[in-house]
């Protein structure tokens, strides 16, 4: 329930933003209060604009890896492109999706490098 998902938080180490809240038009909003995420291992957000959602933001300051909508969608377009494409070509096809996704990504300066606290899927 929506007036509990701070406490609920609190109880999970993996939290995964898929709301409207942060994205391109509520830049400065966050699903959850800035201590909501305390005892999280992992936050990942779905929104590839901003590059760091506020969301994000909150989670690494509270210790959390953080996973952005970029890599998110990057991943996603790796293994869709992998099911056209030999297995063999798994490090060129990942390169190449990269590299578009970041020229197309505002904040893509932020994130030219993946974090070394973002996991590979």
């Amino acid at each position: 329930p929506w007036d509990q998902r701070n406490q609920l938080a609190h109880q999970h180490a993996v939290v995964v933003q898929c709301t409207s809240l942060g994205g391109p038009s509520t830049p400065f909003d966050s699903v959850l209060d800035a201590g909501a995420l305390d005892a999280c291992t992992v936050a990942m957000d779905v929104h590839t604009v901003p590059g760091r959602t506020r969301f994000l933001r909150c989670a690494a300051q509270a210790g959390c890896r953080t996973v952005p909508g970029v890599e998110m969608f990057i991943e996603q377009a790796i293994a869709q492109a992998l099911l056209w494409y030999a297995e063999g070509q798994a490090a060129v096809v990942e390169q190449v999706m990269r590299e578009v996704a970041y020229a197309h990504v505002e904040d893509s300066s932020e994130h030219s490098e993946r974090d070394d606290t973002s996991p590979s899927f």
